[in-house]
């Protein structure tokens, strides 16, 4: 399997077809405890692993499907998973709710469809340790601390290893989409501050999951800082269109959050959706933006 050694016992499995969704890097630790970090990574890759391997302890960074699809293929390790997101994980009808798609017919129908393919099986292993942060894993050689920031989930986890000062970021993927919080239980304004607070634990060694590993701190500094800027510009392209006055359905598709709709379509656009919302809330607190009649917004000048 793809495998790549960060530091002493820290190795990367990256998936070897796909690093979209809804794949996921895992971060597999080889020290006297077995433990592995999300189970993104394809199924033969998994099992491969369990074959070989004996995980004790299995943990989730959040409750998003390409982050915890192959947790039924270690029954016998202990389940760990942050208590803000841990219904989700637990629970179909809490994922639904919590990603937002309850509220919405067409989605709710595409992921009942889905729901055998997608969630029976994580279903069958519940979280069994809620943690919170500061949480520590000792797993030997090796201790993670966890790192709570939320955003991107409730509560979203990444991890800090202190004596090599490796970070691993999680869904703050430092790629050049930037931020994602397209779910109704996402927060533009946490997502920042994690950004920040992550930031500013200066660490040497950077990986997510979905990119990385990176490592110098020039480099570092400037995939942070280009990160946040997305939001900001996101902004921008929001008040300009706003010069007219604009609803959020009619914002979407032009292109603020995605360039293109990938398929299926509705659920991308659902995503923006909520990821425009978000920016509404954001800009109208910080009085860029008023409401104006039959839900339109403008931009105040």
């Amino acid at each position: 399997m793809p495998k790549v050694n960060l530091v002493g016992p820290l190795f990367l499995i990256t998936p070897k077809d796909s690093k979209s969704f809804p794949y996921s890097t895992s971060l597999f630790v080889d020290d006297e405890v077995k433990g592995l970090v999300d189970t993104g990574v394809n199924s033969g890759q998994l099992k491969k692993l369990a074959r070989e391997t004996d995980i004790k302890i299995l943990i989730n960074t959040h409750y998003h499907i390409d982050h915890v699809r192959g947790n039924w293929i270690f029954p016998n390790a202990s389940l760990y998973a942050p208590a803000e997101d841990a219904p989700a994980i637990n629970s179909f009808e809490k994922f639904l709710e919590m990603t937002g798609f309850k509220k919405n017919p067409e989605l709710l129908t595409y992921f009942e469809k889905r729901k055998k393919e997608f969630f029976d099986v994580r279903e069958k292993v519940k979280v069994r340790v809620r943690f919170k942060d500061n949480y520590e894993f000792d797993f030997g050689e090796t201790v993670l601390k966890v790192i709570h920031a939320p955003g991107h989930t409730p509560g979203h986890a990444c991890f800090f290893e202190p004596k090599n000062k490796v970070l691993f970021t999680t869904d703050i993927d430092l790629t050049p989409f930037g931020p994602w919080y397209g779910n109704a239980a996402s927060d533009v304004e946490d997502f920042m501050n994690s950004i920040e607070m992550l930031h500013h634990l200066r660490p040497k060694i950077v990986v997510s999951s979905h990119s990385g590993p990176f490592e110098g701190k020039t480099k570092i500094d400037l995939l942070f800082e280009k990160y946040i800027d997305v939001i900001y510009q996101r902004e921008e392209k929001i008040l300009d269109l706003l010069k007219t006055e604009r609803s959020v359905d009619e914002l979407v598709g032009k292109g603020v959050i995605y360039k293109k709709m990938n398929e299926p379509v509705n659920m991308y656009r659902f995503f923006e959706t909520m990821m425009l919302e978000k920016h509404m809330g954001r800009l109208t607190r910080l009085g860029d933006v008023e409401q104006v009649e039959n839900g339109k917004y403008k931009a105040v000048p």
